[in-house]
This record gives C-alpha cells, structure tokens and sequence, in this order.
C-alpha cells in the first residue's frame, strides 16, 4: 500500500470540492494544501512511532478512536453537513496535535504563508487530511491486511519517498532523514514477532 497515492486518491476532486466549500477557501488552494499536507502527516507520523512509546501511542491512537475507515466511506457527505464536518475535522486536529506536538503551530504558519491560505483553513485541511491518513490505516487493520505492528513497519517503508515529498518549509520543523547516518536519526527497533524495524528493512 503506498500511503502517499492512497491519501491523494481519497482526497478526490469532489471532496476537495466539498471541503473548499465548508472552509470559503478556492479549490485550488485547498489541494495545494492537502499536497502539502500529505508527506507533512506521514513524516509527522513516521518521527512519532520512531520509539516503542510512540508506536504504542499510535496503534492505541487507532484503536480508541475507532478508526477503521468508515469516514472515508462518507467523506463527500460529511463535508456537506458543517456540524458533521467540524465534528469529524475535530478528530483529526487533536490526531495531528499528538503527532506533531509543538511543531503543529509553526507548519500551519508555514503552509498558509507559502500557499497565501487563512490560518484556520489551513489547519482545517490539515486535519482533513490527518483524518484520511488515520482512517486509511484503521480500515486495512479493520480488514485484516494489517495485524500487531504493521502499521508502524508500513509507515517506516515510506520514510524515503516521504523525505523526498516533504516540502521545503515544513522540514525545518519536521527532520526526516532520507538516509540517516546518525544513530539519533534513525528508527528505533520497535518490535514485531521479535523482530526490530531495522531488521526487518534489511529483510525487505
């Protein structure tokens, strides 16, 4: 599964559509954002699971917000309800925070500033996005493909092509390394049936 493809092709042109709607903002805008935003959240992500603690952070993340891919069935529909639209990007604003932490704030900035977007639309579509990104996950899981530690192996094969999407103005607030050399730069042996993430990129 390549999240970065599967992100983009959820966010389709009819729920850009809805969701520039919902925040007054122009489309093309809004999925210049939401391109933006992509790699931002995977990276986010990526640097949060780099520890037993945060990977077992983000599955519970998965597990207690019941996250198994029906928002995703009801996007457009969502987005066209304010009260369900604010309820659901509400999710995905707390998801973000807990991934990004202090950095949240300053990659908001960045992305409005270089796309000339509102501040508050720009975090909406940031955690439109987040939301998409959690509930992508929550259904391979919900559907079997991805047990135990998966999604954090998964998330951590996306650590080059997500280094190379990053745009330049979020990753001086987000480090991801391409290829680290630094022992601190590089992920922690999070544990699956034994085996380290590391161990496992060599087997792959």
């Amino acid at each position: 599964m390549n999240l970065l493809t599967a992100i983009a092709d959820t966010l389709s042109p009819r729920v850009v559509y809805r969701a520039s709607m919902l925040l007054r903002e122009h489309e093309r805008n809004t999925w210049m954002a939401i391109e933006q935003f992509i790699p931002t959240v995977l990276a986010a992500a990526i640097q949060f699971t780099h520890t037993e603690e945060g990977a077992a952070a983000f599955l519970a993340m998965l597990d207690s917000g019941h996250l198994e891919g029906k928002i995703i069935s009801e996007l457009e529909g969502l987005l066209s309800n304010r009260i369900a639209a604010f309820a659901m990007l509400n999710i995905g604003e707390r998801a973000a925070a807990k991934l990004m932490g202090d950095q949240m704030e300053p990659v908001i900035l960045a992305v409005a500033g270089e796309i000339q977007i509102d501040e508050s639309a720009t975090r909406e579509i940031l955690a439109l996005t987040t939301v998409v990104f959690l509930e992508l996950l929550g259904r391979e899981r919900a559907a079997k493909r991805l047990i135990s530690y998966d999604p954090i192996v998964l998330l951590h094969h996306h650590r080059r092509k997500t280094a190379r999407a990053l745009p330049a103005e979020v990753a001086r607030y987000i480090e991801l390394y391409e290829n680290p050399t630094e022992p601190e730069t590089r992920p922690m042996p999070v544990r699956f049936a034994g085996l380290s993430l590391r161990f496992l990129k060599l087997l792959g």
